[in-house]
């Protein structure tokens, strides 16, 4: 064998070598729907026969709870191609809401077409990750940003949805955004500087809807912010007092874009993420976080027996986005309705995942958080959310 010859068989195998090592490295390709991928955010279908290629068993009621556990293992997302952060935020969101999403795996087994949804939230201050579902055949259009530039990937299409002018969005999707205005874009929309002489002021200023538009945000969205402001008015003039008092904290707006929409207020520090902000995690809940605690919330009752008389909490948000409050106690006969009985079941949920705790943990908490004694007859807890899923808790003694 002369030079020139084993010199191309050697050549030849280096490059076979070479392309089965490029082979080897290639992530695999992934047959699920991705909607929406940018710098900001993901959102990403599977499908009834991909949730089978990644837990091996068919989506059925009957194997809701088994799949629901291979989902909580961090391997079973990095198989469907997440890095190993974005793997274990999804794999964390599954098992610390296990109710939630036991449940949406079961509506997924018994409707067609419905599709399991992994949402992953990455900005710079708490990247974490949301589940839900979603019929992909009338996939909504706010999930899908690309349509509004199709066959293109121009910068515009990396930027959220409400996107606005001024404030710092730190969640964005079809369902819900969350909106932090420092001090000096306080100013910019109302003209005054945040101080506690100011506060009065700046309350009456973010009552109008125009100044909400300014911010960026949609004629109806803007109109739901300013009457949240008006509506609860000692509650929006404490967060401001709070915000001119505090470094580094931030006004808050949520803004939830369901079937009941409606906007909520607060306050939060985004050099220091509250954890209670991060899914799952409900053990330091502070006043800031209050206003997060009912936002996706559609219909609450907590109802405690007692001997001497009963407790009852309700809660609902109307289809025309209103919310009716009811607080009653046969104890201290207490007896209040309204921004009172809503200010009073947020203080009740502050600090509790109801998606995630546990009945035992949730009665505790309800029980002190009312301050009643835990020699009652019956608890009674039921909850819906806006994703449809519920939790129901009901303890007798």
């Amino acid at each position: 064998m002369n030079k020139l010859t084993k010199s191309t068989l050697i050549a030849g195998l280096v490059l076979s070598v070479g392309a089965m090592s490029t082979l080897a490295v290639s992530p695999k390709a992934h047959a699920e729907t991705v909607l929406e991928s940018n710098q900001y955010k993901s959102v990403t279908l599977f499908s009834k026969a991909e949730i089978k290629s990644l837990t091996g068993l068919d989506v059925t009621v009957k194997n809701a709870p088994a799949i629901q556990k291979a989902l909580s293992e961090v391997a079973v997302w990095e198989e469907a191609g997440y890095e190993t952060s974005e793997a274990t935020l999804i794999a964390n969101r599954v098992k610390l809401s296990y109710n939630q999403s036991l449940n949406l795996l079961k509506k997924m087994a018994n409707t067609s077409n419905l599709q399991f949804k992994v949402t992953l939230v990455k900005n710079n201050y708490y990247p974490k990750a949301e589940i839900g579902v979603q019929n992909y055949v009338s996939a909504p259009e706010t999930e899908k940003p690309e349509v509004s530039n199709p066959g293109t990937e121009t910068p515009e299409v990396e930027v959220p949805e409400t996107s606005t002018p001024l404030g710092t969005v730190i969640e964005s999707n079809a369902y819900k955004s969350i909106t932090l205005f420092t001090k000096a874009e306080i100013k910019e929309l109302t003209g005054l500087e945040l101080t506690t002489k100011n506060a009065a002021a700046i309350q009456k200023a973010l009552t109008d809807a125009k100044v909400w538009e300014k911010a960026g945000y949609e004629a109806s969205e803007a109109t739901l912010i300013a009457n949240r402001v008006k509506l609860n008015a000692s509650q929006s003039l404490a967060l401001l007092q709070k915000v001119a008092n505090v470094a580094n904290l931030d006004f808050k707006v949520i803004v939830i874009k369901n079937n009941f929409p409606k906007a909520e207020l607060g306050v939060q520090s985004h050099e220091s993420v509250p954890e209670t902000e991060k899914p799952g995690d409900s053990s330091n809940a502070g006043e800031e976080e209050s206003a997060e605690q009912t936002s996706d919330i559609r219909q609450l009752q907590i109802e405690l027996d007692y001997k001497k008389g009963d407790i009852q909490l309700q809660y609902q948000v109307n289809s025309n986005g209103t919310i009716k409050a009811q607080y009653k106690n046969g104890l201290t006969n207490e007896n209040f309705q309204g921004a009172k009985a809503e200010e009073k079941v947020k203080a009740v949920l502050t600090g509790i995942d109801l998606n995630s705790a546990s009945q035992s943990d949730i009665e505790k908490h309800v029980v002190k958080k009312l301050n009643a004694g835990s020699d009652y007859k019956q608890f009674q807890l039921q909850a819906q959310f806006t994703d449809n899923t519920k939790v129901k808790i009901k303890l007798k003694k």
